[in-house]
């Protein structure tokens, strides 16, 4: 269930399509924890477009309208569970919150994610962004109340974009 801070954070918002997304902080995350976010983010996404230009499989998986949508999504933050990633807005797929206190930013080298010990802080981050992509564009279906179908996708993202890359970095 979605908190009424975020049904309102949601009518008060209006959409923008920058060249260069980037996340918009809630009030409370502090100006550290900012300039993280934002770099890890930054990040993310630069490494993504250049995975959707030299990986076919990829692309091909995403669709021709991946880049597209990567270059539409306005990405937003909240506060939640820590075992949240993210979420695609139901109202708006150009719209993509990401969970601050979420794996996207706490993962650490070791810890389980996605079935596996071995992926780098700096994979783990677009492996989530790219399942939200796939939310966006339709490929994937309601997963946020089913735990094992959520796996699924993210597995799916892994082995399309990831496959046959070093598990420790981009």
């Amino acid at each position: 269930m979605i908190s009424t801070s975020i049904l309102l954070l949601l009518a008060m918002r209006t959409p923008r399509l920058p060249a260069e997304p980037v996340p918009e902080l809630l009030p409370g995350v502090t100006s550290g924890a900012r300039a993280a976010v934002m770099e890890v983010v930054r990040l993310s996404l630069a490494t993504m477009r250049e995975t959707l230009r030299s990986n076919d499989r990829c692309s091909t998986f995403l669709g021709g309208l991946a880049q597209v949508q990567l270059d539409r999504t306005w990405y937003g933050t909240f506060e939640g569970d820590p075992h949240v990633a993210a979420f695609t807005d139901p109202q708006d797929r150009n719209r993509v919150y990401l969970n601050v206190n979420g794996p996207i930013f706490t993962y650490r080298p070791g810890q389980f994610a996605f079935g596996r010990t071995d992926l780098s802080p700096a994979v783990v981050p677009q492996v989530y962004l790219f399942h939200e992509m796939g939310h966006q564009l339709g490929i994937f279906g309601q997963d946020a109340n089913d735990a094992a179908l959520n796996e699924r996708y993210s597995a799916l993202i892994i082995s399309n974009c990831f496959q046959g890359r070093p598990p420790s970095g981009p």
